[in-house]
């Protein structure tokens, strides 16, 4: 026992260098004492017991702190303590700490991105008064919603409902003016709406004044209200603009209103200007969105059912404006209607991310867990020393929150440089410019951290509090058959994890290789595409429009380098016009049914060779087809295929429109040719029937409904680079007229790779998560491989004394490994095959149990696995059995 007392006398001395009081060191003696003796008797050697002691002086600090807790010191003080000590723990550990932190930022920071663009798409409310109140009323039809409804039904809502304070409504797409500021005019967009548009928004401008009903009946004088960016860059920030008229588009506007810097609508718009259109029982098109607001404390369903009312009114009292098929009408929230179709992909891409951390998560514990066994003595002799087992896991919680909340910093700085780098690609995403780390961010960053924190510290904290201290000084440091399997089972969670996420990501990439190889029926390359407006007296019959369009043209084919030059209603993939049609020549029996729709185009001659659209049968639209010509149609194959025969194409007559009222009412048109399918709805949709008529044919009611819907667009094909041709093309447009300004010059190829946007956004992102968590499971394999060559040294170097090969050692470990992997990879494809049928609708011509996914995700998981394994294993060949048998 002089060892012993020897022992007590230096540590004795240590702590009075502390400065701790005496009775804190005569307790602290006592306890070595019995403890010391406690190992002696129970087998120990003197040299034993004087080791485990003297690694008590390492835990200098946990002993003061075991002791001020037995004085009852306040909570807030021994919390802080807590922290410091856990500081100063991971401090000592710094290539621990390092990976830990750079670990958990990979896992926090994507999912604090992820949840930035959750906040601003869904739960950052619209920036107008009470959200909640403002609806989109919209028709339900029996096949779905129908976005859009027309004039006249909107009219017999608003006068009739008894559940809004107001309705309004705007026209889709918007046309655009042309503003005359000087020397050269800039065309703005922007939108035709009712004179209840902003007051059903619950934002009135700032400036000036609001729309009145006065305003919007037919005849009324033009007045408009301009954007607050329009009002400074082109006004000059005038406020005497206010009352004062300019002209936009042959027309001298009154400027009536300005609106606030921070005023947003999801459709974009920089100039608004009233309806002013006449009610017209025998209008049936569907060219508006109606928004609305809500009297307070009615609900949706109400407000529904209160429109359903007001819809038997109209097909009593107005025949026809209500379709046959239109069951009733859909309220819904307007935000709902915003982002209701990025719903799926975000919530696809939560599920990827909490992957990625739980993938993290499983790597810190398993590391944890390592460093926990260097750390048994320590804990065993606090224990000893009669720290309580929930201060013990308090302490270890505390050390596994910093780290988190230090890789939740970290992570937060790179998600922010992750949402910079997303808005500046394009994602075709709504509410994109509201999108911000804000509070909401940071406190879930926060939560996210804590919650982190104590999800990967448990099982150490558990672990290591359930030791016996007489059991733990007894044994060497290896680690316990219950850790190891504990490792084991967070790596094969982590390949289950990640076979899931390469699931995914594997069928994403799949099905947009195969959006990128479709043939969209036309060549892109060397085409450049832009719109102008026609909006205004000066354009308000075809006659004129086409004498403009033929000019126009006559400029543009006098640049050199421009090849061809045509017009459309709309580019390929944009939104479209859908007609009802008729083929009156053919039998009774045999005619398409009465709701049957075809895709609507109005084309100049040249558009099928700017296109490089081929003609099958007949032939294509020349210059004399004019307004004065027969009138003439061309449809596609899919038109051929859907509703005529091919021997009976070329000479049917076909009635386009009639069934949508007067405007859109059209004379009957003889097919004069058949022309291949084109991709115009969209690359991922098939080819739908389509018929082409030409520009100068249009009946003049549908030319000044046309140009006041949508912006003419433009394609010219060049011999160059398109882009650098703008400049050239910019100028003869308004050498031919004034009025026609130029905007959005883009090329061809251009627009096929924006319709792709979201498709390529979401195969991106959930490629780079899948790898990240490829990446985290490897490297989480290769540790625990790692850590159990260590801690099988001994064992490695009595087998190979035995007699085992290189290779026998090589395959034991790789096979170790390979078993983990194979678990998690068998679970996870069973998982991921059954969830994949939730991404049916996110995926394109590629099936949700695609076996060449299936085997190339298998494929790349076992090469990483087998290469996460090698350096460990080389490592265990190159044991020495001499130095082996002498480790302890």
């Amino acid at each position: 026992m002089k060892t012993v007392r020897s022992l007590i006398h230096r540590l004795r001395g240590l702590f009075r260098k502390e400065q701790l009081d005496r009775d804190m060191s005569d307790e602290l003696a006592a306890h070595l004492e019995m403890h010391i003796a406690d190992n002696v008797r129970a087998g120990m050697s003197p040299e034993e017991a004087r080791r485990a002691a003297l690694m008590q002086l390492g835990g200098m600090e946990q002993t003061k702190e075991s002791m001020r807790e037995r004085r009852s010191v306040p909570l807030l003080e021994t919390v802080l303590h807590d922290v410091r000590f856990g500081l100063r723990m991971l401090r000592k550990s710094p290539g621990f700490t390092a990976v830990a932190v750079l670990t958990l930022a990979l896992g926090i920071g994507a999912n604090v991105a992820i949840f930035t663009l959750i906040s601003g798409l869904i739960l950052r409310p619209l920036p107008y008064p009470q959200p909640d109140r403002v609806v989109q009323v919209d028709r339900q039809m029996k096949e779905g919603p129908y976005y859009g409804m027309s004039l006249m039904e909107f009219r017999v809502y608003q006068r009739q409902n008894q559940t809004f304070e107001c309705l309004a409504a705007y026209d889709m797409l918007g046309s655009g003016l042309s503003l005359h500021t000087g020397a050269e005019p800039k065309l703005i967009q922007s939108r035709r709406v009712s004179a209840d548009f902003f007051r059903a928004i619950g934002i009135v401008p700032p400036m000036g004044r609001d729309f009145t009903a006065e305003d919007d009946r037919p005849g009324a004088a033009p007045v408009v209200i301009l954007s607050y960016r329009i009002w400074k860059s082109l006004l000059n920030g005038n406020p005497a603009v206010i009352g004062q008229t300019v002209r936009m588009s042959g027309e001298n506007y009154t400027v009536i209103g300005i609106t606030s810097p921070n005023f947003a609508f999801a459709h974009e718009a920089e100039a608004w200007v009233p309806l002013r259109t006449a009610e017209d029982p025998g209008d049936h098109a569907s060219a508006f969105h109606v928004i609305g607001r809500l009297r307070p404390g009615v609900g949706y369903q109400f407000a529904s059912e209160d429109l359903g009312a007001v819809q038997q009114h109209i097909r009593r009292d107005y025949p026809g404006v209500i379709e046959p098929n239109q069951l009733g009408v859909l309220v819904t929230l307007y935000q709902d209607r915003v982002v209701g179709d990025v719903r799926p992909l975000l919530l696809l891409l939560a599920a990827a991310v909490s992957c990625v951390l739980l993938i993290a998560c499983s790597n810190i514990a398993n590391l944890q867990l390592a460093r926990a066994v260097n750390r048994r003595k320590e804990i065993a002799i606090r224990t000893a020393l009669g720290v309580t087992r929930t201060r013990l896991l308090r302490q270890l919680l505390t050390e596994s929150t910093l780290l988190s909340l230090a890789g939740g910093a970290c992570g937060l700085l790179l998600s922010h440089w992750c949402v910079r780098l997303f808005l500046a690609l394009p994602s075709g995403l709504p509410r994109v410019r509201e999108i911000a780390i804000d509070v909401r961010v940071l406190l879930f960053t926060l939560a996210i951290s804590v919650l982190t924190g104590l999800v990967f510290g448990a099982a150490p904290a558990l672990q290591l509090g359930r030791l016996n201290p007489a059991d733990v000084l007894r044994e060497s440091g290896s680690a316990s058959v219950s850790t190891r399997w504990l490792q084991g089972f967070l790596v094969s969670s982590e390949i289950f994890l990640a076979t899931i996420l390469l699931l995914g990501a594997g069928l994403l990439l799949s099905s947009f290789a195969k959006l990128l190889r479709v043939d969209p029926g036309f060549d892109a390359s060397h085409v450049l595409t832009l719109k102008t407006s026609f909006v205004g007296p000066s354009f308000a019959s075809e006659a004129r429009v086409d004498a403009v369009v033929r000019k126009a043209v006559a400029h543009l084919q006098a640049v050199p380098g421009v090849q061809a030059v045509a017009a459309a209603t709309m580019l390929p993939t944009e939104p479209s016009v859908q007609l009802p049609f008729e083929l009156p020549s053919l039998p009774a029996a045999e005619r398409p049914a009465p709701d049957s729709e075809v895709q609507w185009r109005a084309i100049s001659p040249a558009y099928f060779e700017v296109m490089g659209i081929p003609v099958l049968q007949g032939r294509s639209f020349s210059e004399g087809d004019a307004a004065a010509g027969a009138p003439v149609v061309v449809v596609n194959q899919a038109f051929l295929r859907t509703y005529l025969s091919q021997e009976s194409t070329i000479g049917q007559q076909v009635l386009i429109g009639r069934q949508e009222g007067p405007d859109f009412a059209d004379k009957s048109r003889e097919i004069v040719g058949v022309v291949a399918d084109t991709r115009e709805i969209g690359l991922n949709e098939p080819a739908s029937p389509t018929a082409f008529i030409p520009l100068a044919q249009v009946p003049d009611r549908l030319v000044v409904l046309l140009n006041r819907l949508m912006p003419m667009s433009w394609l010219i094909r060049v011999s160059g680079e398109p882009l650098a041709f703008r400049q050239e093309v910019h100028e003869e447009f308004l050498a031919a007229d004034r009025d026609l300004v130029t905007s959005n010059p883009r090329p061809l190829a251009e627009v096929l790779s924006t319709s792709l946007a979201q498709q390529r956004m979401q195969t991106g992102l959930l490629g780079l998560f899948s790898a990240a968590a490829l990446l985290l499971g490897a490297i989480g394999l290769y540790g625990v491989l790692a850590y159990s060559v260590g801690e099988r040294k001994r064992e490695i170097g009595i087998r190979m004394a035995l007699g085992a090969k290189r290779g026998q050692i090589l395959g034991l470990v790789i096979a170790h490994g390979l078993r983990l992997t194979l678990t998690g990879l068998v679970l996870g494809t069973l998982c991921g095959l059954a969830l994949a049928r939730f991404m049916r609708n996110l995926l394109f011509g590629t099936s949700a149990t695609d076996p060449l996914t299936l085997a190339i995700v298998s494929g790349v998981l076992m090469l990483v696995a087998v290469a996460a394994c090698w350096i460990p294993a080389r490592r265990a060949t190159r044991v020495d059995p001499m130095i082996a048998l002498r480790y302890e």
